[in-house]
């Protein structure tokens, strides 16, 4: 409603009302500046209060600052300031962690709202440690603000990282010691033991803990274990000592042990250090040295051999066995302090100075040979084997001298038969050889060994006489060492042996057993009876001939002159009675051939005369070649000759042709057809040789003894008496007759002396 429109009391009402209003105005208008002046002097004090808790914040020993929502620091104190700088328009990262932006995750604000740390600690890039406090608060201005305190604590982190580093050192050095480490309380409650435990008695740590330290001791060995407790709490020292404990699978193992009391600050006994090192083996060594030492002293006193310890230097004596004493002859007394030298016991003094540098050489010498005097002035020989010992820290020698005269004396007799054994053997014109009897290997062999078997030393020594082809079987030395075994022995028993030329021999062998440094051996004798066995057949064979000869000489002329008359009448019947022709010829055939035997029988005869001259062996074969030839044609035969340049031989060409011409015909009638007869001469050495060869079936090894004996033959039509007339020849041409025969033919040698 407008002015215009109110009535009088209408306005003077709101008059009224508006002075009533400003009235109210005024006051409130008072009581505000009352308010504002109030609020003035709090904001002054508030100042003051404000300027004087920076200032106390400003001067404590600890890190102050207030920490913004865009993270610049609005306040530091001094102690800041000095520790890290005046922040300026820096922000925290870049103080506190040199970055150039926010940390990823802040531990004072999270999207701008302040995280409330009660305590925590910090390490910052300058290397120092603080222990921090967060309180989050609104400024006067309603910013959200972090204000921290921080107390260096560094030095107290070091501490506590030394004394960390130094617990985990210990728990390191406790738990990888080899020796078992055990904490017991007064009680003997094991509250801490060593993994080492593990490894020597088989218990894990935690298996001990809460148990009595007693329960894994040997029962014998609690009672001194309980004395040692109270005398260490008696005197708190440390103590040592040895005893036993079970191991987890039930034997006993030694252990030493070290204990040690833990005394508190207060002065009072918290517990006991157990350190135990297992020492079982060092026992064990302790127990054999001890029954070594016992040993020694035994065998040292009951020694057979002489034994004294001296000396190294002088040569003292300090001890003697009583072994020493009786070889020596002396009492103990006049031994025992004296030197080797006052007593005159080395005959060469300057052995005993070799021997000392020997023995500070090598440490020791075995089996030096000495000569040594005995208090009777015998010199005896020794065998010393001595080392150094220490007696008392001083080196001395001890000497096991073994009394060898008796061997020496042995030994020299044994050297003097082995002398003349070794000249025996070596010199002997027998063949002798020593043999090992298992395998027949060579030990020793002498000259006429190796010249009966034309080789030498040193092909056959370490090898076997089978090896070097000496027996044509294995089994025939099998059998000869069956003899040897079964002791019946072996003596002049012939055999068949090779040459290394693999020439055959015949040998009388005689066979003793001996042995040889523990090793069974054989020494055999051999002489080879090739030749005698050859002159004995040859001798038997001219006995014959001589025998035949003889014959022939006394009853060939009767014989014959009959002979001739029987055929003179047949040939007059020849003749007469042509009907019986034929028979009668026929007889005259047989007469004749009888005639021709009678002949060869004549030309056995001891007292035939023979014709020597000069002549060329290679003519007479010239002269009968086309006869050979011709021979040899008709029976489809080859003739082949080789013939060397030879020296005149004194020859009967008759007997010659006639020997040739024998053993041609004997070979050819041996030939089957297409094959060829080889006649050679040659020399051999002074001698000439004639030989001939043919390709036949060879002659039987159980005959070649009888070829040449009078009457023996293989031939249907043969007399026998052919071989027998060569062999009559050769005689008397002082050659000899040689026979080489195999499967593939057979070759005569006819060798003359040159």
């Amino acid at each position: 409603m407008r002015d215009e429109d109110k009535t009088k009391e209408q306005l003077i009402g709101e008059l009224a009302e508006l002075r009533q209003t400003i009235s109210e105005l005024r006051i409130v208008e008072l009581k505000n500046k009352e308010r504002y002046l109030q609020i003035e002097k709090l904001e002054n004090k508030l100042a003051a209060e404000r300027q004087r808790l920076f200032s106390i914040l400003d001067g404590l020993p600890a890190l102050v600052y207030l920490v913004a929502p865009d993270y610049s620091i609005r306040f530091s104190n001094k102690f800041f300031q000095e520790r890290f700088k005046k922040p300026g328009a820096d922000t925290c990262y870049m103080i506190f962690h040199g970055r150039t932006e926010p940390c990823e995750k802040c531990v004072s604000f999270d999207n701008g709202n302040a995280i409330e740390s009660l305590k925590c600690h910090r390490t910052y890039s300058n290397g120092y440690t603080y222990e921090t406090y967060n309180y989050p608060f609104t400024d006067v201005d309603g910013s959200k603000m972090l204000l921290s305190f921080g107390n260096d604590i560094t030095e107290r982190k070091q501490a506590e990282e030394a004394l960390r580093k130094s617990e985990s050192d210990l728990r390191k050095i406790t738990d990888n010691m080899m020796d078992m480490i055990r904490y017991t309380d007064m009680n003997g409650v094991i509250e801490y033991a060593s993994p080492s435990h593990m490894n020597i008695l088989g218990y894990m740590p935690e298996d001990l803990v809460g148990r009595a330290a007693l329960d894994t001791v040997h029962p014998d060995d609690i009672e001194k274990i309980r004395n040692l407790s109270r005398r260490m709490k008696k005197s708190d020292l440390k103590a040592k000592l040895e005893y036993r404990m079970k191991h987890s699978d039930g034997h006993y193992l030694w252990v030493e042990t070290i204990g040690n009391l833990i005394i508190e600050e207060d002065g009072e006994i918290s517990g006991v250090i157990y350190c135990s090192r297992e020492i079982t083996d060092r026992k064990q060594a302790e127990e054999a040295l001890r029954l070594s030492e016992e040993k020694f002293s035994k065998a040292f006193r009951c020694n057979p051999d002489p034994i004294p310890i001296m000396t190294l230097k002088e040569g003292r004596y300090i001890e003697v066995n009583e072994k020493w004493l009786d070889i020596f002859g002396y009492d103990r007394h006049e031994v025992i302090g004296h030197t080797v030298e006052k007593l005159g016991t080395w005959v060469f003094p300057h052995e005993r100075d070799l021997m000392i540098e020997q023995i500070q050489e090598k440490g020791s010498i075995r089996d030096y040979e000495v000569m040594l005097r005995t208090k009777s002035g015998e010199i005896r020989f020794f065998l010393l084997s001595s080392e150094i010992i220490d007696v008392d820290g001083e080196p001395h020698l001890i000497c096991v001298s073994k009394d060898i005269t008796d061997r020496k004396n042995i030994e020299k007799a044994l050297r003097l038969s082995e002398e003349r054994f070794s000249k025996a053997f070596n010199s002997n014109p027998t063949a002798m050889s020593i043999t090992t009897l298992e395998t027949g290997r060579f030990i020793n062999i002498n000259e006429s060994f190796c010249h009966i078997i034309n080789s030498n030393s040193d092909e056959l020594l370490g090898h076997t006489s089978l090896e070097i082809g000496f027996w044509p079987e294995a089994v025939d030395r099998k059998h000869m060492i069956e003899n040897i075994i079964s002791n019946e022995g072996v003596r002049d028993q012939e055999i068949v042996f090779y040459t290394k030329t693999g020439e055959q021999r015949l040998g009388s062998l005689a066979v003793e057993r001996l042995d040889i440094n523990g090793q069974p051996c054989i020494l055999s004798t051999l002489l080879d009876i090739t030749e005698r066995r050859q002159m004995e057949t040859e001798i038997t064979r001219l006995d014959r001939l001589n025998l035949v000869g003889e014959m022939a000489a006394s009853i060939g002329h009767e014989i014959r002159n009959p002979m001739t008359s029987v055929r003179g009448f047949l040939q007059m019947f020849e003749s007469k009675y042509d009907e019986d022709k034929e028979f009668l010829h026929l007889m005259i055939e047989e007469l004749d051939r009888a005639n021709a035997i009678i002949t060869e029988f004549l030309s056995l005869a001891k007292n035939k005369m023979v014709e020597l001259v000069p002549k060329d062996l290679n003519s007479v074969l010239n002269n009968i070649l086309p006869l050979i030839q011709a021979n040899a044609t008709i029976q489809d035969k080859t003739i082949k000759l080789e013939v060397e340049h030879l020296p005149d031989l004194l020859l009967d060409e008759k007997e010659i042709r006639q020997l040739i011409l024998n053993l041609v015909y004997n070979g050819l009638e041996s030939m089957s057809p297409g094959t060829t007869m080889t006649i050679k001469t040659f020399m051999e050495g002074k001698s000439v040789v004639l030989a001939i060869q043919d390709q036949g079936q060879g002659v039987e090894p159980a005959l070649l003894d009888k070829l040449g004996t009078p009457f023996f033959t293989t031939k249907e039509q043969g007399t026998g008496l052919g071989l027998a007339v060569c062999y009559g020849i050769a005689k008397r041409h002082n050659a000899r007759i040689d026979i080489n025969t195999s499967s593939n033919g057979t070759t005569f040698y006819v060798r003359f002396p040159g």
